[in-house]
């Protein structure tokens, strides 16, 4: 999301509105999230628990990467469409931090 925003796309985050800029109601929001989430189980559920942390670590890496290109102003710039935090790249990234661990509750 960030990327696509940095890169000047006017719906980077393309999960409230569709690319027509239409609203998506939550039923639609959600159907699309779990596609997303039962897709990437499927394609690594006979993965070795070493493969999954490679994927974590390879995630954790360009995350940390991303986080160290960006200028003090770009955390500040609102994503649009970011339900997250208060929708800054900063905030939104801080709310993806957070989001394992409410998985783990």
């Amino acid at each position: 999301m960030v990327k696509r925003h940095l890169a000047g796309k006017p719906n980077p985050v393309g999960l409230l509105n569709d690319d027509l800029g239409q609203p998506r109601t939550r039923d639609v929001i959600m159907v699309i999230v779990h596609a997303v989430t039962e897709e990437w189980q499927v394609a690594h559920r006979d993965d070795t628990i070493s493969e999954v942390v490679a994927l974590t670590a390879a995630a954790r890496g360009a995350t940390l990467q991303l986080i160290a290109e960006l200028s003090d102003s770009q955390f500040e710039e609102k994503l649009p469409g970011a339900p997250w935090d208060d929708g800054t790249v900063a905030g939104v990234l801080g709310a993806n931090s957070d989001h394992g661990r409410m998985h783990w509750k």
